[in-house]
């Protein structure tokens, strides 16, 4: 399929689309390729929706600190910027979860306007967490203490307060997962 079948298969036919190439220099040419495209189209026609969330696990292929990236990595990490930084007005968001938020693009961080923080067992990490989402370093040393499933969640959209980070805890997926099927069966 190409990048026009898969923008076809995005916006006209499916919810969900899920796209995972085990070779890392072909998912990253496909994601350049695929932002470039959505955002080129969609400014194009100034179209907002269907809107389409773009999530990158293990953000830190994806997304990786500028100083140290060359070549494909680099290019990609722009392209994911400019698609968090441009892609709101046209109905494009970005999701990045990573483990490893000390080697991602903090200019690409700083497009985020919602943040879950787990558990921050690096000392390095909290300090960028820190810098960059302006949350208080006391705030975060209490991540040590998160049980699976807790999170530290910051969002003045969806919270209405900037920069005051809420503690919550979210159900344990599998439980809720194989409760459900119980209930199907």
């Amino acid at each position: 399929m190409d990048i026009e079948g898969i923008r076809e298969l995005v916006e006209k036919e499916t919810r969900l689309t899920c796209i995972s190439i085990s070779d890392p220099y072909v998912i990253k040419e496909l994601v350049v390729d695929l932002a470039r495209e959505f955002l080129h189209r969609r400014k194009r026609s100034f179209k907002v929706k269907p809107y389409v969330l773009f999530v990158f696990d293990e953000a830190q292929e994806f997304v990786p600190d500028l100083g140290g990236s060359s070549g494909i990595d680099k290019d990609c990490s722009k392209v994911v910027e400019t698609l968090l930084r441009q892609g709101r007005k046209y109905g494009l968001g970005g999701c990045l979860a990573t483990q490893r938020i000390a080697y991602l693009n903090t200019n690409a961080l700083q497009q985020l306007h919602t943040y879950f923080v787990g558990t921050l067992p690096r000392p390095y990490d909290r300090t960028v967490v820190s810098d960059t989402f302006t949350i208080d370093k006391q705030i975060l040393e209490k991540t040590l203490e998160f049980a699976p499933g807790e999170w530290l969640l910051s969002s003045f959209i969806a919270t209405g307060m900037e920069n005051v980070p809420i503690f919550i805890r979210a159900d344990n997926a599998e439980a809720e997962v194989e409760k459900t099927l119980n209930r199907l069966t």
